[in-house]
């Protein structure tokens, strides 16, 4: 009975060591499983803030781009008020003899130094006696009449260079120039602001 009772004492202890190995192994992979959940967890907050962070960047950035928009069509508005001001305002550039008559001469000079020849002067009927004063012992003569709101079109004697002085085209080129700037405004802020 002594080799039963050792035998079933050995294998209660063996029974407890087991256990208690198991016991051991299990809290063991509990404890690896937790920090691998505890990982995941904060691998996911962490994925979940900067997502979060890119779409707030987006949405800012977004917001700004749109706000950029609508002032540079505001100032596109203004400018092209700005424009059709000026464009009427010259309709009347006439009125004012002598700074017409100063306006004319720069668009002569201007000519004769883009043209080194003769020049052929095509202008609106209501500025050819003034065209005719400043051109006086110059060489250059009035061509055809053209319809124009001031100004006039400088060619040398074949035609084939053309200075364009009409004030209508000083205008355009001036307005082209404005749109330039506004759309370099536009891609130099856009290139700064993004992400």
């Amino acid at each position: 009975m002594d080799l039963l009772a050792q035998i079933e004492r050995e294998g209660a202890q063996e029974a407890e060591r087991v256990t208690a190995e198991a016991e051991t192994e299990a809290q063991g992979r509990l404890a690896r499983a937790e920090q691998e959940i505890a990982a995941e967890v904060e691998a996911y907050r962490q994925g979940e803030r900067h997502r979060m962070e890119q779409e707030q960047r987006l949405i800012v950035s977004r917001a700004r781009a749109q706000a950029r928009a609508i002032f540079l069509r505001a100032k596109s508005r203004v400018a092209e008020e700005l424009f059709e001001r000026l464009v009427e305002d010259t309709a009347n550039v006439r009125g004012d003899a002598a700074r017409y008559r100063t306006f004319l001469q720069r668009c002569l000079r201007e000519a004769e130094q883009e043209v080194r020849a003769s020049l052929v002067l095509h202008a609106d009927t209501a500025d050819q006696s003034v065209i005719t004063e400043l051109i006086q012992g110059t060489g250059h003569r009035l061509g055809e009449a053209i319809k124009t709101l001031g100004g006039f079109i400088a060619t040398d004697a074949g035609g084939q260079l053309v200075v364009d002085n009409r004030l209508e085209t000083r205008i355009a080129n001036l307005r082209q120039r404005a749109r330039a700037e506004v759309g370099k405004a536009l891609f130099v802020g856009a290139a700064s602001t993004s992400p």
